[in-house]
């Protein structure tokens, strides 16, 4: 089920904790649609960013906190998150 976060992210769920983050703004088919993926573990939310190669890049406290890091990434064009423990 995909989900709107904000006018530029779109969120699918894939599991009860495992989501995937696309840029709403590229085209369905595009593999450079797909930022990120969220995992949630251990109590903390997973980051695995898909730019410029899959990479865990991060861990937050909360579900929006992850979002946000990637949402502003985005906008920024920055290729990479910095590790984060929340």
């Amino acid at each position: 089920m995909a989900i709107g976060y904000n006018s530029a992210l779109e969120v699918v769920a894939l599991s009860d904790h495992e989501w995937r983050v696309c840029d709403g703004e590229v085209e369905p088919g595009d593999a450079r649609r797909i930022l990120a993926y969220i995992e949630k573990c251990d109590g903390l939310y997973e980051v695995m960013s898909m730019k410029p190669m899959p990479c865990v890049c991060g861990r937050f406290c909360s579900f929006d906190d992850a979002l946000t890091r990637i949402s502003a990434d985005r906008e920024s064009g920055v290729n990479r998150l910095a590790i984060s423990a929340g």
